[in-house]
């Protein structure tokens, strides 16, 4: 399945606010769940389905942005339920493609998911749909509760294996 071109005026529009991010962050799933094959493959299918101001997609340039912008970024006033999802994201994208720190460029992150724990927030459940969006159906109490298995279990596996247009985790 071929991810569809996307256009954004310039990097603000993918890292100036949480919620811009979490949208990016989304579309970058989607090609995780489309299936990755070589190393690179995420930056590739990015490079090739994204173009900002004009250009083909850059990772160095939006890794600069997304620092800069989320150095403003005040995560106390972010809902729990849009941190969970940046959090899923962010390490689901990274444990499929490691060029993509998101983590390390995203200021703050340590203390999002800090304070999400301290305050007994659930951020290890899923909540993510295979098309990169947040499972609400079950909304109402911090951490979302679902029966899937943790993402913990992700980290624990060598690769992901597509099969039916749903991710399933194999060794």
């Amino acid at each position: 399945m071929e991810h569809p071109m996307s256009q954004y005026a310039n990097y603000n529009e993918i890292t100036a606010t949480p919620e811009k991010h979490l949208n990016f962050l989304r579309e970058l799933n989607a090609h995780v769940n489309e299936g990755l094959g070589s190393r690179n493959s995420l930056f590739e299918k990015a490079a090739k389905s994204i173009v900002v101001d004009g250009k083909p997609y850059s990772q160095a340039a939006h890794m600069n942005k997304l620092e800069s912008h989320a150095d403003g970024w005040d995560f106390d006033d972010v809902p729990d339920a849009t941190k969970v999802e940046i959090y899923q994201l962010s390490e689901a994208i990274k444990a499929a493609d490691s060029t993509f720190d998101l983590q390390h460029y995203t200021t703050g992150y340590e203390y999002m998911v800090d304070d999400m724990k301290d305050r007994g927030v659930d951020i290890s459940t899923p909540v993510i749909k295979s098309t990169g969006g947040l499972d609400l159906s079950k909304a109402g109490t911090p951490g979302l509760d679902t029966s899937a298995d943790g993402l913990d279990d992700l980290f624990k596996r060598e690769h992901v294996v597509k099969v039916s247009h749903e991710p399933i985790i194999g060794r």
